[in-house]
């Protein structure tokens, strides 16, 4: 499994990730929402006909 961690603490971050790793797990950690948001827009990006159909936020709804 491929885990993403943030957390603003260089030590707690660390920690997590050893203990992540130990359990077999893929993990990366992140200090900052903005690295991570940038890294999920980077491996996973939307394709124009998804942004079309659903806007700039998968989670939007249209009413």
């Amino acid at each position: 499994m491929r885990i993403a961690i943030l957390e603003d603490d260089p030590q707690q971050l660390h920690m997590m990730e050893q203990m992540v790793h130990s359990m077999g797990h893929t993990c990366v950690g992140y200090p900052t929402g903005a690295q991570l948001m940038k890294e999920l827009r980077r491996a996973y990006p939307a394709s124009t006909e998804e942004v079309q159909q659903f806007g700039p936020y998968r989670w939007t709804a249209p009413f």
